[in-house]
């Protein structure tokens, strides 16, 4: 099954000869954990089994999990089938390894993740979710979780931009974060700052009536520096955007 959702900014991207950003496509998704405090305890690489690996994905989660000091877990599971058990495992420089679902959550625990007690059994891989993420509610219980949605790079390839992407019908002007948003931005900025990356939100106008447009040729920008603190820093055209001049 695949559940890759792409969007206008990431397709304009791809008709780019070069660019400074680097994302997941496909079935993979770089996720980061952290408690209830939305501290982060973990940074996460799933991938299903049909995953074209993308090394460059790979190397910046390696060196965001090194510069922030937050240990990164590669975890593979089967995409093909209907139900999993186990998964693949592994860390930097350590060989991958079988695990059961129930083996996969006591290496979060370690982290000092509060996962749920009890028995995991399968998991499912259905219409609109992978087993892993199906697991992964029903699992770790009262955890928080974000995706790493870009990272633009500099010129030495180094990670020094998290950006948040988001869409919706409010035109730039009028849209901003939204307060449930914040607790996943927290996360998010906790990882940037130990890191020492800048967090920004770039926001572009999507709309479904009365016909479908997804639109990224401008953007409003909002700086995220502190918790539960965005700054608009204003609007600004997609070659503005794609040099990162805001």
């Amino acid at each position: 099954m695949s559940y890759y959702k792409t969007n206008a900014v990431y397709g304009r991207l791809e008709l780019e000869e070069e660019h400074p950003f680097v994302w997941v496509s496909g079935n993979a998704w770089m996720l980061v954990y952290g408690d209830q405090n939305a501290s982060p305890k973990a940074l996460v690489l799933a991938f299903g089994s049909s995953w074209n690996i993308q090394k460059e994905v790979v190397r910046v989660s390696k060196k965001i999990a090194q510069k922030s000091g937050i240990p990164l877990f590669f975890v593979r599971f089967d995409d093909s089938v209907d139900e999993i058990e186990k998964v693949g495992f592994s860390q930097p420089g350590h060989k991958p390894i079988e695990l059961t679902l129930d083996e996969l959550k006591e290496e979060f625990a370690k982290t000092g993740l509060p996962v749920k007690s009890g028995h995991c059994g399968k998991s499912v891989n259905d219409a609109t979710s992978s087993a892993y993420h199906n697991w992964q509610r029903a699992s770790l219980g009262a955890i928080k979780v974000t995706d790493i949605d870009l990272v633009r790079l500099d010129d030495d390839s180094e990670p020094i931009e998290v950006l948040e992407l988001k869409r919706s019908f409010y035109s730039l002007q009028d849209w901003k974060p939204y307060q449930d948003d914040f607790v996943n931005f927290n996360l998010l900025l906790s990882v940037c700052r130990q890191a020492d990356i800048k967090m920004n939100i770039a926001y572009n106008v999507r709309e479904t009536k009365p016909v479908f447009k997804d639109d990224a040729s401008r953007f409003a920008i909002f700086s995220f520096s502190a918790p539960n603190s965005p700054d608009k820093t204003g609007l600004v055209s997609y070659a503005d955007f794609l040099r990162g001049a805001y």
